[in-house]
C-alpha cells in the first residue's frame, strides 16, 4: 500500500504542477494581451502628444529627406520597443516569482509527504523482518 501511495503522490505532484503552470500561462497571456491591446496604444498616443515629438515629427514629415524620415522612425521604434519590453518585464516578473514560489512550496510539501511515506514503509518492513526472525518485536 505504501508503494502505491508513493506512486499516487508523484502523480498528484505532476498534476498539481501542470495545473499551476497552465494557470500561470493564462495569467501571463492576459498580462501580454493587456500590454499589447491597452497599454501600448496609450503609450504611443501619449508619446505622439509630447510637444518635442510633435515638433520633430512635423519637421521631418515636411522635409523631402527620406533618410531623416527613416532615422526618426527608427529612433521612435527603438524607443517604443525598449519601453514595451521594459514594461512587459516589470509586469511579468512578479507573476513568474509568484508561480515559482507556489511551485516550490507545493513540491516541498509533496517531497515531505513522499519522504514520510518512505519512512513509514521502512518501519513496516523492518517490523515484518523482526517478526519473522522471532525477536522480541511486537507483531
Amino acid at each position: 500500500m505504501s508503494v502505491q501511495l508513493e506512486e499516487q503522490l508523484y502523480v498528484l505532484q505532476q498534476a498539481t504542477n501542470s495545473i499551476v503552470e497552465k494557470a500561470y500561462q493564462e495569467k501571463e497571456k492576459n498580462v501580454v494581451a493587456y500590454i499589447d491591446n491597452v497599454w501600448y496604444t496609450r503609450y504611443v498616443e501619449e508619446l505622439f502628444q509630447q510637444p518635442v515629438i510633435v515638433e520633430l515629427w512635423d519637421e521631418v514629415v515636411c522635409t523631402d529627406s527620406l533618410v531623416n524620415k527613416m532615422e526618426l522612425i527608427k529612433m521612435l521604434t527603438q524607443s517604443c520597443m525598449t519601453e514595451y519590453l521594459s514594461y512587459k518585464k516589470s509586469l511579468l516578473a512578479p507573476v513568474e516569482e509568484e508561480k515559482t514560489s507556489i511551485l516550490k512550496n507545493l513540491n516541498e510539501s509533496y517531497e515531505l509527504a513522499i519522504w514520510m511515506n518512505g519512512g513509514l514503509l521502512q518501519r513496516i518492513l523492518l517490523r515484518a523482518v523482526l517478526c519473522r526472525m522471532n525477536t522480541t518485536a511486537v507483531c
